[in-house]
């Protein structure tokens, strides 16, 4: 397994478990549609964000 270059002590391996969990928990959700090179959201955060956005009419 190759390491992190920003923290030189963080496997990839649990940072792939981790997201994972946190997506199967609902709190992260995978917006790519990829296999690699994904982007999650973080959904409260978004849901705030996304405030007032709705279209009016």
């Amino acid at each position: 397994m190759r390491r992190l270059p920003a923290t030189g002590r963080v496997w990839t391996g649990t940072v792939a478990k981790s997201l994972d969990h946190m997506r199967r928990l609902g709190i992260l959700r995978e917006i790519t549609g990829r296999e690699r090179h994904r982007l999650f959201v973080y959904e409260p955060y978004l849901a705030i964000l996304n405030e007032g956005t709705e279209p009016i009419g």
